[in-house]
């Protein structure tokens, strides 16, 4: 399915969440034309459907099971699951069959955004949650960094597509997404995009493959989340040095609601609708756990489903573990799962959208010497 860039910007813009989003009639409108890429990814799997995407679909479902067993899926969470299935499979679809659109598409619509996130966090923002923090374009100051990291891949395999090289002007809009972030007070999303900020300028220090990742990311898990390490080993670094608490504003105190309740549930979990959280603090929903979050929604099934997700993106990036494609990927990938110690962003879109830069990775080096003829096609790998 060819569809032109600008055509594809049209149909993306909705998928990304924007201050201007919550406002009456245009969320309606919004919601109405995301459903434009479910019915083009419906078409889509009446002509093709790959065991991956079923993969995908049936991890989904699992959440939706979860929710129809505890008799809490709500209308809502239902079409945002959907929603957000339709989208994997049509950049699926887009990235195989139509690779130059989708990524010139891409890069053109993440830059907007960034150069007018940036305006916005100059202005002060746009407005205040109910809690008090500040909003900007992109959302909070902790949630710039979702778009960012996957904006910097783009722009990175963007610019060696067109160009083989990182143009001035691209790295002026990568500096201007940290700024943006610096200006937020965003510490962990400083600190993130300063780590894929040097792989674009240095990438030769970045010897490490995702099965590395991976492994680092399962031992911080246990360590910090289920054993806290870091309050019996670090407790000076955090409290003199950092002046923070040992319980991470709060996060420690989540977890332990969320693993008590996930022994009870263990295989099916309490459903993406439940309570857990916010049956004790009122004005919080979620576990600020990726795998936590996951176990609660959907139990030991949906992390089962998950982990197959990702093991699979994971082979295909080690395949390639010495491209510089793969592994700016490979640290987006793993800067998500470092974030998501902290937050729960696997079923964000941003996070979707870097696992599929990860499973299409063959393509994106490929295609990548279909337009630069310098380049010997048998040596794609050394890039």
């Amino acid at each position: 399915m060819r569809i032109r860039w600008w055509v594809l910007m049209l149909l993306l813009i909705p998928h990304f969440d924007l201050y201007y989003y919550q406002l009456p009639l245009i969320g309606e409108i919004i919601s109405l034309a995301r459903i434009l890429t479910l019915i083009l990814a419906l078409a889509i799997l009446l002509t093709r459907f790959t065991r991956f995407e079923l993969i995908i679909m049936i991890f989904f479902l699992t959440i939706i099971f979860s929710s129809i067993v505890n008799q809490n899926l709500l209308l809502g969470t239902l079409y945002r699951l959907v929603i957000l299935f339709g989208l994997i499979v049509f950049l699926l679809n887009q990235f195989k069959y139509n690779f130059k659109e989708i990524i010139t598409a891409l890069y053109y619509l993440l830059s907007s955004l960034i150069i007018l996130n940036f305006l916005t966090v100059l202005i002060g923002g746009l407005g205040y949650t109910s809690s008090g923090h500040i909003e900007y374009l992109l959302g909070r100051k902790n949630h710039l960094i979702f778009t960012i990291i996957p904006f910097i891949t783009i722009v990175y395999i963007y610019s060696y597509k067109m160009y083989s090289k990182v143009p001035l002007r691209n790295l002026l809009l990568m500096l201007i997404g940290l700024v943006s972030v610096i200006l937020a007070g965003s510490g962990t999303g400083i600190i993130l995009a300063i780590i894929l900020l040097l792989f674009i300028i240095q990438p030769k220090i970045f010897k490490f493959s995702m099965r590395f990742y991976i492994i680092v990311y399962v031992v911080l898990f246990f360590s910090n989340v289920i054993y806290r390490l870091q309050e019996k080993w670090f407790s000076f670094i955090i409290v003199d040095i950092l002046e923070k608490d040992t319980n991470l504003s709060g996060r420690t105190l989540l977890w332990d609601i969320s693993l008590e309740a996930i022994q009870k549930k263990l295989i099916i979990g309490y459903g993406r609708g439940n309570t857990v959280i916010n049956d004790v603090y009122s004005y919080l929903s979620e576990t600020h756990n990726g795998i936590l979050q996951l176990l609660l929604d959907s139990g030991i099934l949906g992390l089962f489903m998950f982990t197959i997700i990702i093991i699979i993106v994971s082979i295909r990036l080690n395949t390639f573990s010495e491209n510089n494609f793969s592994k700016v990927i490979s640290l987006s990938l793993f800067l998500f799962l470092i974030n998501s110690l902290s937050e729960s962003i696997f079923l964000i879109r941003e996070f979707w959208l870097i696992i599929v830069f990860g499973f299409v990775i063959e393509k994106i080096i490929k295609e990548d010497l279909q337009v630069s003829k310098s380049i010997n096609r048998n040596e794609y790998k050394k890039i």
